[in-house]
Formats: structure tokens, C-alpha cells, sequence
């Protein structure tokens, strides 16, 4: 690299540059004590600064970001010297800056972070005047993604501002991946690292793969889960498989990893603690049969499977084998401790996955306890804590304290849950503990003294929820400037609930146009229009779901749905393979699949549906579908264009479908189909042909018998007239004078003549003949002359 930069060079020198320093503030802003001011003042300062000022500014706006990191993110806080930043002085420029220049779409900054101005300075610096050192400093565009990062850190959902920055100003031209070749080799890990967390957070899964792909290229690292045996309680009486993380690793990273053990030693007394698990049954770490000697993996190799696992998680929908997975990938990384941001963060996300399991919910409660104790605490130095920080998902502190507070609430503690929410003034929170505590007129009374205090879009919403008042949902997005999408999606859920589908339709494309990063808002969008027959809305709405929860079984379905009311049969095909990836066990999907697979044409792959749906249990009675397969089946134009095995497979499949209901009329009618020498040809079975055609006919005559009706009466005949053309086909094809043709023929006759007078008895067939013979089915009659002439044939 021959552009100037910034001590970044190898990596312990960026790692020094990571580390906050004592403020040096340039002098044209270092008395300054208004935002809009400062904001003014530094922004012609970079602009018209020389070589010598701008990298003073580069490092004034690291400074910043970092300082901002450690009162927030990894601790302790501590209160800074004003003398250097008169700003720092005035703590209510605070809420000033998270409500206007840091909010986002009209949505505010969280309040009660320590410092915002001090990010604010490195937005400004690495993102707002970007253009000015992206040149000089080639670290730019990496101190501006890490600035992004943080920055979407104070807000509870995914701002779509912040990701047109990272895609529109901060991507470079010829891609990532040009850009991370700049640096030194054991730079471009973390690098890569970094840029594939937040993709996979904004959901370019393909642009994250790609990057972490690289930084698993350059760490030689290769990670796949497997099976091994082992025991994963006390009392289990042998060893079954258990699902682990298999990590294969360059042997000569091994002095690396030498050199950070005797790091590590050092940070043995600092480190956040890994709580036991301390139940009865289920051990603390699993108990494998075989164990590989392994070297332990560098922290840097720890991020990269960290990373890994937050694209896996982010690509995957939630279960709980999906769960064991995200288990097996942290006790991979909690396995040998090697860096302080990148245990605390694990430790963090093990305990959010623990919150739903009441055998370790406890265990989340005291290990979250630990991580606030070490936030506080002044154990570790900021050398300590800050390595690799911004290759992990370290959440900022009052993330930590919201989970402690949902650990509370899941076991039921909702009072001691309400206080700490009040403490970090999470209204949405609160407002759900109150209404849990039946306390709707207390809820209703906080939430309007703090709009006394001061109105905003977001207290007007949790208003409106609480009294269901669609006026404070009117005003909350004209207050916002029409840029709050909660405010729409609210209105639209109320609209919804009342059953305006137009409206609700409406509300929910204004909300996704300011946020289109919102699954729920698609999601609702995509049902309401598919309930107002909108489908090409629908369409639209499900596809964004799918982009953003590639694994979401149920938008995949209803994709495909709307997909076949547009007569896209092709589309709604590919559609519900995907769906069938995400959820394979899933009835409806199922059904869904072999209905668009005959009509695509794709009959194999609908009679290998019928066969899942018999193996789930699911009762096949769609007799139509069944008639198009049976009917392309026998279509002489058609059998070209399947495979030779489809009228076995076909065979097969009714085989299963008459053992499953085997009182179905239409069924066997179907079947015998398969062996009509009409279609088959000369090489038929006839007997076979014979016997499926008695069996539709003694099953239809029983469905007669138990409920005679006129109406069915033709039907009945058009069953005994295929029997008795089936059994004197089969009669002819024996032998002359055969006492087999005989009892053929005999059966038929008997079996026929009695229908028939079975419906001339009931019906009066003779009487009505003669006195009104126009009020008699046509059908009918025609069906019973035919029947009546095989029986003399027979």
C-alpha cells in the first residue's frame, strides 16, 4: 500500500489504533458547546483542511468511535474530561442528538446511551465526510463500516437508511473482496470477518458467504457439523449420537496459537467467567466417546466460526434442531477462551438461546449477571477488552440488561422484570409486563406522562395500543414527518383486525416502503392481499419475505399460492421445492406440491407427494388430481413424453392409496384404469383388470344400498355396466366351454341382474316407463338397456 494511511500497516499496529486515547480535539471545535454548532464547525474543518489537520481529524474521529465503544459496549464507564471537548460538559445535548441527528426514519436513538455525540463525530468523519479521506486513508471505508455497525446498534430493528449508506456510498466499485486485498494477509481475516457479520445482518447472504468464504481461505479453516457418540446427561444408559462442530485448522497457525496461550494466561483473571450449568440430569458439556487432540483455535479463528454461525442462524428458521446447531458452534468457541469481547459476546449469545429451556434458564440468568458484573467492573484494561470487538456481535450494555430482564419475565419474575425495563426505559417492554399484570389503566396512565413530557411518534403508537385509537396512529406518522413505518404497520394490524383489507393493504405499503427490511410488514402485506384476492400484490410481498427468511416455510407456501392464482404454474412449482427444503414434513406443502406438479407436467414428482402425504397420514381424497394422472397415464399422445416406469409408479402409488381407503368406489375405478386393455394393450391383466373393476362396482352398490337415491342410480349402473364388460372380455379370452369362462360369466350376470332389479323395485322403473316416462332420467334408461344386453350376452 503506498497511499497514506494511518498506522495501519501490520496487525499490532491496528490493533494500537484500536485502543481509545487520551482526546486530542482540534482546536476549532474543542470549546464548542452546541451540536449544531460542532456539527457545522467540524464539517468545514474537513473540508478545508490540509494533509497534516485531515489526519488529525482521521484519528480525532477513531478516537471517538472508540471511546463511544467503551462507555457502551465493553466498559467500564467512566465520566470524561470536558476540558479537551467542551460538549462533553452539557449531558442534555444527549437526547438531543439520539432523537434528531442520530434517529432514523423517525425513529429515535436509544436514550440512554452514554455519549452519543461522540459517535455522532465518527459519522461524520468516516461517513459524512467520507469523500475527503477515502483517498488519503485506504482504513476508511473499514472505520465506516465499523461506525455503521455501531450506529444500528441503538436501535431495536434494522434501519434501511443506514443499509443504503453501507450498499450506495461505502461499497467500493469493483466489490469487497478487491477492497480487503489492499491489506496485510492477517488483516484480510478480520476484514472479511467483519463485513460478512453485518451483510449477514442486512440480509445479503450471498455477498456474507462470499466474504466469509475469504477469511476462511486465508485462516486455512475448515468448519462442518458432524456426529459423534457421546452422552449429553447423567442418567443416560449408553452412548447415542450427539450433533458437534468439526473444525480442521492449518498445522502451522500453531506457533500463532502458542503465542496467544501465553496472552491468555495473563487474561485468566479477567476474562468473563463460564457459569456451570448445575442441573440434575443434563451434563455441563457433553461427554464424547472419542475426543480429537486438537490445537485450540486462535481468537481470530473463533470469530470466524462466529461468523459463520450468525449467517447460518440468519439464513435458518427457528426450531429446536436448529437450536442444537447454534449450541454446537458456541461450545466449539467456549471451549478455550482466547479474547474478552470475543467470549463476553458468546457467553452473551449461549444465553439467549438458553432463554426458552427451563433446564437452563437459570444458568442465562446467572451468566448474564456475570457479563453486566464484568461490564462494570475494572478488571480487564481496555488493551484487554478491545481486541477483535468489532469481529464479534458484542451487543451494547443495555442489550444485556433487556435480556436479564426477558430471563426475568420467562420465569415469571414480571415485577422484577417491569422495574429493570423502567430502568432502561424500554416502553414497549413495560407496556407488556403492565398488561401481563392486568394493569391496563397504570399502563395507559405511564405512557401519558411520558408523552407529557414529550410527544413522539413512538410513545403515540404505544398509545394508540393500549386504547386501539386510530387517530394516535394518524397523528404519530404526521408528527414523524410520514417517515415512522411502526406507526403504519400498527394502523394496518388495527385495520386488519377490524377486517378493512383495502386499507390494511394501504397502511402496510407505505410501512414497507420506509422499512422494507421488516419481515412482519411483508408478511402481514402478502396474507391480507391474498385474502382480497390482490395476488400480484401478494406475489410481490411473499417474495420479500423469502429474501428475508430464506427458511420461512410458510411464506414460501403462500408464495406459490399466489404464484397459482396468476396462473404461474412453472414459478409456483420452484416455489414450493423451496418450501419443501424448509419444512419437508409439512402437510399443506405437500398437497400444495402435487397439485402444481400435474399441472406442470411433473408427474413423478406428484406421485412421489402422494406418497409422502400417505406417509404422514394425511387422507387422499382429491379424486380429480387422481383422474388427470390415471388420464395422462393412458393418453397414447402423451406417453412419449414420461418416463417408461410412470404407470408403474402409478400402479404403486394406488396400490397404497386403496389399502389406505379401501371403501372408496372412485379409487378402484381409477386403478382399474391403470389395467385397461383399452390402453394397455394386448399384454394387460385382464384378471386383474376384473377384479379391481368388482371391487369399484360391490363398493359403490354397498354406498347405494346404505342411502338409495336417484340421483346416484346411474352412477351405480355405469359401475355394473364397466364389470360387466370387464368380465366378459376376460370370459372371451378363456378358453372355450372352460369352467372358468363360465363362472365368469355367471358371477357378472348374477351381480348385474341384481342392481337392476334393485333399481327397478325401488324406483317403480316399469310404472314410470309407462305413465311418465319424460320425469325419468334419460341417462338412466340408456345405462340400464346397455346393461340389460351384456347380461344377455353374458
Amino acid at each position: 500500500m503506498n497511499e497514506k494511511h494511518v498506522n495501519v500497516v501490520s496487525v499490532r499496529d491496528f490493533e494500537l489504533a484500536s485502543v481509545p486515547q487520551a482526546f486530542s480535539t482540534p482546536v476549532v471545535i474543542r470549546d464548542l458547546d452546541r451540536v449544531d454548532v460542532v456539527q457545522k464547525c467540524y464539517g468545514e474543518l474537513v473540508a478545508n483542511a490540509g494533509e497534516q489537520l485531515l489526519e488529525e481529524c482521521f484519528k480525532f474521529g477513531v478516537n471517538c468511535l472508540l471511546h463511544f465503544v467503551e462507555q457502551n459496549f465493553l466498559g467500564p464507564p467512566c465520566d470524561l474530561s470536558s476540558s479537551e471537548f467542551a460538549i462533553l460538559r452539557d449531558s442534555t445535548s444527549n437526547n438531543l442528538v439520539c432523537e434528531e441527528y442520530l434517529a432514523c426514519d423517525g425513529e429515535e436513538a436509544y436514550l440512554r446511551c452514554r455519549y452519543p455525540i461522540l459517535l455522532l463525530i465518527s459519522r461524520q468523519t468516516f461517513v459524512d465526510c467520507f469523500e475527503y479521506f477515502v483517498d488519503k486513508f485506504p482504513t476508511t471505508r473499514w472505520w465506516a463500516l465499523r461506525v455503521l455497525s455501531i450506529w444500528q446498534s441503538l436501535f431495536r430493528n434494522r434501519q434501511n437508511k443506514i443499509k443504503k449508506i453501507l450498499e450506495d456510498q461505502l461499497k467500493p466499485s469493483h466489490g469487497w473482496l478487491t477492497y480487503v486485498r489492499k491489506f496485510d494477509t492477517s488483516l484480510r481475516a478480520q476484514l472479511s470477518i467483519e463485513i460478512a457479520n453485518i451483510c449477514s445482518f442486512y440480509f445479503c447472504y450471498e455477498q456474507a458467504s462470499e466474504m466469509l468464504r475469504s477469511a476462511m481461505l486465508v485462516l486455512r479453516l475448515n468448519v462442518r457439523l458432524t456426529g459423534k457418540y457421546g452422552r449429553r446427561t447423567y442418567h443416560q444408559p449408553c452412548e447415542v449420537p450427539q450433533l458437534v462442530l468439526d473444525v480442521c485448522s492449518a498445522e502451522d497457525s500453531c506457533a500463532e496459537a502458542e503465542e496467544e496461550a501465553l496472552h491468555v494466561e495473563a487474561l485468566a483473571g479477567v476474562l468473563p467467567k463460564n457459569l456451570p450449568l448445575e442441573d440434575d440430569s443434563l451434563l455441563d458439556q457433553l461427554k464424547l466417546l472419542d475426543v480429537d487432540e486438537k490445537r485450540p483455535l486462535t481468537a481470530l479463528e473463533q470469530c470466524a466460526i462466529a461468523a459463520q454461525m450468525v449467517l447460518w442462524e440468519a439464513k435458518t428458521a427457528r426450531s429446536p434442531f436448529s437450536q442444537l446447531e447454534l449450541s454446537a458452534y458456541l461450545r466449539e468457541i467456549l471451549k478455550n477462551p482466547r479474547c474478552w469481547s470475543v467470549q463476553a459476546a458468546s457467553l452473551y449469545k449461549r444465553s439467549s438461546l438458553e432463554k426458552g429451556n427451563m433446564k437452563t434458564v437459570e444458568r442465562a440468568l446467572r451468566q448474564i449477571g456475570e457479563l453486566v458484573h464484568c461490564f462494570y467492573g475494572s478488571g480487564a484494561s481496555a488493551q484487554q477488552r478491545f481486541p477483535l470487538f468489532f469481529a464479534t456481535s458484542m451487543p451494547p450494555i443495555w442489550q444485556l440488561r433487556v435480556l436479564n430482564a426477558n430471563l426475568l419475565l420467562s420465569l415469571g419474575c414480571v415485577k422484577d422484570a417491569l422495574q429493570d425495563y423502567l430502568d432502561l426505559d424500554m416502553v414497549d417492554m413495560v407496556v407488556q409486563c403492565y398488561n401481563r399484570l392486568d394493569l391496563k389503566e397504570q399502563c395507559e396512565k405511564y405512557v401519558r406522562s411520558k408523552l407529557e413530557v414529550k410527544e413522539t411518534p413512538a410513545l403515540l403508537c404505544h398509545l394508540a395500543d393500549i386504547t386501539e385509537d386510530e387517530e394516535c396512529y394518524v397523528k404519530a406518522w404526521r408528527l414523524s414527518g410520514e417517515r415512522y413505518a411502526r406507526a403504519q404497520f400498527s394502523l394496518a394490524k388495527l385495520y386488519f383486525k377490524k377486517q378493512l383489507y383495502e386499507q390494511t393493504i394501504e397502511a402496510c405499503q407505505k410501512a414497507a416502503t420506509i422499512q422494507p427490511l421488516e419481515f412482519s410488514t411483508w408478511y402481514l402485506l402478502g396474507y391480507v392481499s391474498l385474502q382480497a384476492k390482490n395476488f400480484s400484490t401478494a406475489l410481490q410481498a411473499y417474495g420479500h419475505c423469502v429474501l428475508i427468511e430464506p427458511d420461512h416455510a410458510e411464506a414460501w407456501n403462500n408464495f406459490a399460492v399466489a404464484a397459482l392464482e396468476l396462473k404461474e404454474e412453472d414459478r409456483a412449482y420452484r416455489v414450493l421445492k423451496e418450501a419443501l427444503r424448509c419444512s419437508y414434513e409439512d402437510k399443506r406443502i405437500w398437497k400444495n406440491f402435487t397439485l402444481v406438479s400435474v399441472r406442470v407436467g411433473r408427474v413423478m414428482d406428484a406421485i412421489e407427494g402422494y406418497h409422502k402425504l400417505v406417509d404422514l397420514g394425511v387422507a387422499v381424497d382429491d379424486m380429480q388430481i387422481l383422474g388427470t394422472l390415471v388420464k395422462l397415464c393412458n393418453d397414447a399422445d402423451l406417453k412419449a413424453k414420461f418416463e417408461s416406469t410412470f404407470r408403474r409408479k402409478l400402479c404403486e402409488l394406488f396400490g397404497r392409496l386403496t389399502s389406505q381407503k379401501s371403501n372408496c368406489p372412485e379409487l378402484w375405478r381409477l386403478y382399474s384404469e391403470l389395467y385397461n386393455p383399452d390402453h394397455v394393450g394386448m399384454d394387460c391383466d385382464l384378471e386383474k383388470y376384473c377384479k379391481l373393476c368388482e371391487r369399484a362396482f360391490y363398493c359403490r352398490k354397498k354406498q347405494f344400498e346404505l342411502r338409495m337415491e336417484f340421483s346416484s342410480a346411474a352412477e351405480v349402473l355405469e359401475y355394473a355396466v364397466n364389470l360387466a364388460k370387464s368380465k366378459l372380455r376376460l370370459a372371451t379370452h378363456l378358453e372355450n366351454g372352460d369352467l372358468d369362462a363360465t363362472a365368469v360369466r355367471m358371477s357378472a350376470k348374477i351381480a348385474c341382474e341384481q342392481i337392476l332389479n334393485m333399481i327397478k323395485k325401488e324406483f317403480c322403473m316399469e310404472k314410470k316407463k309407462q305413465n311418465d316416462h319424460d320425469t325419468v332420467d334419460e341417462v338412466m334408461f340408456n345405462s340400464i338397456s346397455d346393461l340389460q344386453a351384456l347380461c344377455t350376452q353374458l
